[in-house]
C-alpha cells in the first residue's frame, strides 16, 4: 500500500513510547490543492491538539498534519496547547510552511505534558517519502495489535487512510 500521488510521510521512533516503537509521523500533502477537513469529538472537554486543529481545518487549507502516540496532550492547561502550537511551528519550519496549515494530533497517556525536546529532535530526523504510508500507520498505535490502513482507488482517483484504536 501506498500513498496518493502528491503526498509523501516519515515516521520516526522519538522515545515517545517506552517500547522504541515508533511514535512520531508527518505526512505532508504536497499540493496543488491543500484542501482540508476533519471530523472532531463531540465531548466537551477536548485535547489541545484537537484546539489547534479545529482552527487549522476552519481554513480548509492543510499542508500536513504531525500525529504522535505515547502522549495525549489532553488534560494538560495553557501548557498543553503551548506544545501543541510549538509542534505546528517546527513542522511549518521543517517544511517552509505556516503553521496554520499543519494539523497536530495525540494520542495516548492523558494528563501528561509532551516530552517536546524529544519531539523537536523527532521532527527534525523525520524522512518524507511517498514510501512511508505503512510506518505512518505504526507510528499512531496505541493498544492496537496491528496496523490499520486502507487503500482505494475510484475513477482513477486514489484514497488512502489510516486508523488507530483496539
Amino acid at each position: 500500500m501506498s500513498l496518493p500521488k502528491g503526498f509523501v510521510s516519515g515516521s520516526v521512533a522519538a522515545g515517545l513510547k517506552s517500547t522504541g516503537a515508533l511514535d512520531l509521523t508527518i505526512i505532508q500533502n504536497l499540493g496543488p490543492n491543500n484542501f482540508g477537513t476533519a471530523v472532531y469529538t463531540t465531548n466537551k472537554v477536548v485535547a489541545a491538539p484537537v484546539i489547534w486543529s479545529r482552527q487549522v481545518t476552519k481554513g480548509q487549507q492543510v499542508s500536513a498534519v504531525i500525529l504522535n502516540s505515547g502522549g495525549a496532550n489532553a488534560c494538560t492547561g495553557p501548557q498543553g496547547f503551548a506544545d501543541t502550537h510549538k509542534t505546528a511551528e517546527l513542522v511549518a519550519e521543517k517544511l517552509n510552511l505556516s503553521s496554520g496549515e499543519v494539523v497536530v494530533c495525540s494520542t495516548g497517556l492523558i494528563g501528561e505534558l509532551l516530552p517536546m525536546e524529544k519531539i523537536a529532535i523527532g521532527i527534525s530526523a523525520i524522512e518524507l517519502s511517498s514510501d512511508g504510508f505503512e510506518s505512518s500507520a505504526k507510528a499512531i498505535m496505541t493498544t492496537d495489535s496491528v496496523p490499520k490502513m486502507s487503500v482505494v482507488a475510484v475513477d482513477g482517483v486514489k484514497f488512502a487512510g489510516i486508523a488507530k484504536g483496539a
